[in-house]
């Protein structure tokens, strides 16, 4: 999607698929909050999650087998990240072992659904696991 001089850049992808999720209001105060998130007693991180807000594109890619559920592209919102996955809030729910292109402002990642939870109508929190990673380069001023 992403890449060739053909395709649209991020920032055009963002306007052609806008944001459709109803965010409940604890989850908007949360996403005011930046740095370090804190664990509970029961999480076992190899990474430090770091709370963030910003938008990022979501392209269904695989399912698993026995799970026949393809999904549109759409915009999401990146809530916190480590350097082995991320967290994102999304307008529908998707099942675990489903594999995603995530496109960010500087890269494009392919990452595996690890867990999903529902936080209200319209919402839900995904976590992904990075497969793969690609930084894009920067736009040049030609």
């Amino acid at each position: 999607m992403l890449g060739a001089t053909n395709e649209p850049n991020f920032n055009e992808l963002v306007q052609l698929h806008p944001l459709t999720i109803a965010i409940p209001p604890q989850v908007q105060i949360e996403l005011r909050e930046r740095g370090p998130a804190p664990t509970c007693d029961d999480d076992v991180r190899v990474a430090t999650r770091f709370r963030c807000k910003g938008p990022a594109i979501l392209e269904w890619s695989k399912s698993p087998l026995g799970l026949p559920i393809q999904f549109p592209t759409t915009q999401v919102v990146v809530r916190n990240l480590s350097r082995t996955g991320f967290s994102l809030l999304a307008d529908r729910q998707w099942y675990p072992e489903q594999i995603a292109q995530i496109y960010l402002l500087t890269a494009i990642v392919t990452a595996k659904v690890v867990r999903a939870r529902r936080l209200g109508s319209r919402c839900y929190d995904i976590g992904f696991r990075i497969v793969s990673f690609r930084k894009l380069e920067p736009a040049t001023g030609e």
